[in-house]
């Protein structure tokens, strides 16, 4: 792909307030499963809680991840930044509807049963200025 192909790059991660939600759910979830099955099984399920415990270390670790995004012709391109091999994904602009600026993110509005995407804009603060203008170049800008 050509420089002049990808009009901007930017590194962000999800929103803190939003990750600190996804944190407490899951946390609370794998409580909940670990106490359920404590309290049907009469013992403490040892290996339950060792699963548990790395299923919340996995999620977790998923949820803080940095991703680096480039804006092309022909969609959103998201790369995880971290060691070993990374897999790319692409998603095309016909399959966003719209995106909005909040106080805290840039939001990617996706039909259901995909997910939103969202950057911090405290990761962005200097290529805000850009990306918006990338988004607004290929998709409606929601109030």
């Amino acid at each position: 792909m050509a420089a002049a192909d990808v009009p901007i790059e930017w590194t962000a991660r999800r929103p803190r307030k939003r990750t600190f939600v996804i944190r407490l759910t899951t946390a609370l979830s794998v409580a909940c499963l670990y106490g359920l099955v404590w309290v049907s099984s009469g013992d403490p399920p040892i290996r339950g809680m060792v699963t548990g415990g790395l299923v919340l270390v996995l999620v977790l670790a998923v949820i803080e991840s940095e991703y680096t995004y480039r804006a092309t012709t022909t969609g959103l391109e998201r790369r995880p930044i971290r060691w070993g091999p990374t897999k790319r994904t692409h998603f095309a602009w016909e399959t966003s509807s719209g995106f909005s600026v909040t106080n805290d993110a840039i939001v990617l509005h996706r039909p259901f049963p995909q997910l939103d995407r969202r950057w911090s804009r405290a990761d962005i603060i200097e290529t805000e200025p850009a990306i918006v203008e990338a988004l607004e170049e290929h998709l409606d800008r929601r109030a």
